[in-house]
């Protein structure tokens, strides 16, 4: 009820503002209203504000129903009451502490259908054998179980079925070279067997060759269709069984055959390649171990040693001119204290601390003025001092540097330099 009366007070206030402007309003709303003084056009700015008001706190214009009355306060003025009334849905929606948007969003786009098969695997559930995740259930099974169902009497074998055609039976062709026989009549030059065809029908060289003449003709009395038949029958034997048929000797046919079937090959080509001499060319490179400078340190070489040997006397002349100038700034800010002058400063200042001895035990103990007081303490101070200098003196070799603020740091740093070295030399 606290935010529907803070509503009817923002309407009311909205009344009073119509003509009165933002300050009126602003002073309005500092303090709770109930009663405000018609002015203007206030009943339309009063259901504007409160429908505005209405859906900020989380109710619509339908909500309120504004009723206004009009009555007279002490003072004689017309005012406004306006009274909200509300329903008991709309009681029940301002007892609860909703958010103060009411509007309802409907869904457009319903939910995708749940699939009938999951990629996932469910706890407990059984799998055939077609899930993509049966190897999760069982182990080491991969594959559907077929069980009893496979049976090896019913393999296919080879050459079964409709789509095994078997190859075409493959026929390879061999050749069987005719037997070497030594006492062949091609060695010796004449033909010799069983068969007289031979001797009176075919003619050989000396190599055992036969001799064919230009017609086709074997032999020097075979020509034509004369001669017995016989002895055409028996020639033709004999070349047939001495290979001078399809194939030769060496295995690429015709009319000759070799008769030193023996050699040994691999061995003449041995022989041949190692007696052969391998051809020049006519236009050839010289050999780099011709050429005159063969051997010999290149230019170049003496040249960078001389230019190395410049860079290294021109560094050492950098280093030595280096210390030269450091020696001289050494000598300048400094030196070691000569001993002749070592031994007069050590004697001077030692007569002067009689001195200030002496003239303190001459001073009386009953005058306490000023002036001998300040006299005291000079000649006090004084001696002090020369006992410091003289425990410094007290040494073998004293090293002087001048305190000055531009040299002062690193003339003390060389002064003690060379005392750690004077000191590691023994003198």
């Amino acid at each position: 009820m606290h935010r529907v009366s803070r509503a009817l007070q923002m309407a009311t206030a909205s009344r009073a503002t119509a003509e009165d402007g933002q300050d009126s309003m602003k002073k309005l709303a500092l303090a709770p209203l109930t009663f405000l003084p018609l002015s203007g056009n206030t009943s339309y700015l009063a259901s504007i504000v409160a429908s505005a008001v209405g859906f900020l706190e989380g109710y619509s214009a339908a909500d309120l129903e504004t009723d206004v009355d009009l009555v007279r306060d002490p003072s004689g003025k017309l005012v406004a009451h306006t009274q909200l009334k509300f329903s008991a849905a709309e009681q029940k929606k301002l007892s609860k502490s909703e958010s103060p948007y009411t509007g309802v969003y409907d869904k457009h786009i319903t939910d995708p259908e749940k699939p009938s098969y999951s990629t996932f695997f469910e706890k407990g559930k059984k799998y055939d054998g077609t899930n993509v995740r049966f190897f999760k259930q069982r182990e080491a099974v991969i594959g559907k179980n077929v069980g009893d169902s496979v049976d090896p009497r019913k393999y296919l074998k080879k050459g079964d079925g409709i789509r095994c055609i078997a190859p075409a039976e493959h026929v390879e062709k061999t050749y069987h070279k005719p037997p070497v026989d030594n006492s062949s009549p091609f060695r010796e030059g004449a033909p010799s067997g069983d068969g007289e065809g031979l001797s009176t029908g075919v003619q050989y060289d000396t190599d055992g060759n036969l001799i064919s003449h230009g017609d086709g003709s074997l032999g020097a009395e075979r020509s034509g269709e004369e001669g017995n038949s016989g002895h055409g029958s028996a020639n033709d034997e004999a070349l047939h069984v001495h290979g001078s048929g399809e194939y030769r000797a060496d295995c690429r046919g015709g009319d000759s055959f070799s008769p030193d079937a023996t050699k040994d090959f691999v061995a003449s080509n041995i022989v041949e390649m190692s007696n052969m001499v391998p051809k020049r060319r006519k236009v050839q490179a010289p050999l780099p171990t011709s050429r005159k400078s063969f051997g010999e340190p290149p230019a170049y070489l003496s040249r960078v040693r001389k230019e190395i040997a410049a860079e290294k006397a021109f560094v050492r002349s950098l280093e030595e001119t280096k210390v030269q100038r450091q020696q001289e700034a050494y000598a300048k800010y400094v030196y070691l204290l000569p001993r002749e002058e070592h031994q007069k400063l050590i004697q001077d200042l030692r007569r002067r601390n009689d001195e200030c001895v002496s003239d303190l035990r001459k001073m009386p103990f009953s005058k306490d003025t000023p002036g001998m007081l300040k006299r005291k303490a000079d000649l006090e101070k004084t001696v002090s001092d020369i006992e410091i200098a003289l425990k410094k003196l007290d040494r073998d070799a004293l090293f002087i540097y001048k305190d000055d603020p531009v040299n002062g740091q690193w003339s003390k740093e060389a002064a003690l330099k060379e005392a750690q070295r004077y000191a590691a030399h023994p003198h």
